[in-house]
């Protein structure tokens, strides 16, 4: 029984060694594709090749090939990052290559800024619309080059501004972010109303004129008709007219001259129409 167990133990070393000379084997496979699409100016596929080499086994020769693939692409910070990474590592291939590593990550930081962003505490931090945190904040690390900042905060107006940020050095800003404006309401609908005051101004002044004209073209034709009974009292137009002319007109110009009155009244004041011993009268109020 023991020496099954021995054996079995046995067949899982040699095969746990197996899948890991095949993990290696298929590492190395893509360190060299990876090697000559580099040399062959095909920074992608080459950084592609050594994310494979380093997902099929681990190392810091595989991490390095990352970093330098990544500075080819001018990722600088992330290149930065694999290179200290490596450079962290004892493998045989690290010490040989420690070197020139070294002065890769060199070069590299060259092409490095930091950020710094003051505002109001509490207010939200995006630089080219990833999220960075809350300030206040520590400074930042970014690649060389223009970079979008947004700052928010609830209750202000959002800040932001294109900042480039040179390598090597380190810039700073002010976020100042303004009270915001309160939001406009909509405009109320307004009922139409009628002007009933304006109406009624209007009906009255249409009223008076009516008035007005109904005594003055009333008084006119009575004093005719009344110029015109007394020629015929004196028999002037012969037997031409019947002797009703005048009479007939003198009514009806005071018929119409009351009615105007009538008018003029209900709106304005008192009228009075009469006759007198020189013809017909218009009295009162107005």
């Amino acid at each position: 029984m023991r020496t099954l167990s021995l054996t079995m133990l046995a067949l899982l070393a040699a095969s746990s060694y197996a899948a890991a000379a095949d993990q290696t084997a298929e590492s190395e496979m893509w360190l060299k594709m990876g090697v000559k699409l580099r040399r062959a100016g095909e920074h992608e596929a080459s950084l592609e090749a050594f994310l494979r080499a380093h997902r099929a086994d681990p190392s810091g020769k595989a991490m390095a090939q990352i970093g330098l693939a990544r500075q080819s692409l001018h990722e600088w910070s992330k290149s930065a990052d694999c290179l200290e990474i490596a450079l962290g590592t004892h493998e045989d291939w690290i010490d040989k290559n420690r070197t020139p590593l070294a002065k890769a990550l060199a070069d590299v930081k060259t092409h490095i800024g930091w950020l710094v962003v003051t505002g109001p505490s509490g207010a939200r931090l995006w630089l080219d619309e990833t999220s960075i945190g809350t300030l206040p904040l520590k400074e930042i690390r970014l690649d060389e080059g223009e970079h979008v900042a947004l700052v928010s905060r609830e209750g202000l107006q959002n800040w932001s501004s294109t900042v480039t940020v040179p390598g090597g050095k380190t810039v700073e800003v002010v976020a100042m972010l303004a009270q915001a404006k309160p939001k406009a309401e909509p405009p109320s609908a307004v009922e139409p109303r009628l002007d009933v005051s304006s109406l009624v101004a209007h009906k009255n002044q249409l009223v008076s004129m009516l008035g007005a004209g109904l005594v003055g073209g009333g008084l006119c034709v009575a004093t005719v008709g009344t110029v015109v009974w007394i020629q015929q009292a004196r028999g002037a137009y012969g037997n031409f007219d019947s002797g009703v002319t005048g009479p007939v007109l003198l009514a009806g110009g005071l018929a119409g001259a009351i009615a105007g009155s009538v008018l003029i009244y209900l709106h304005w004041g008192t009228v009075g129409v009469g006759m007198t011993a020189y013809g017909p009268t218009v009295s009162g109020r107005f």
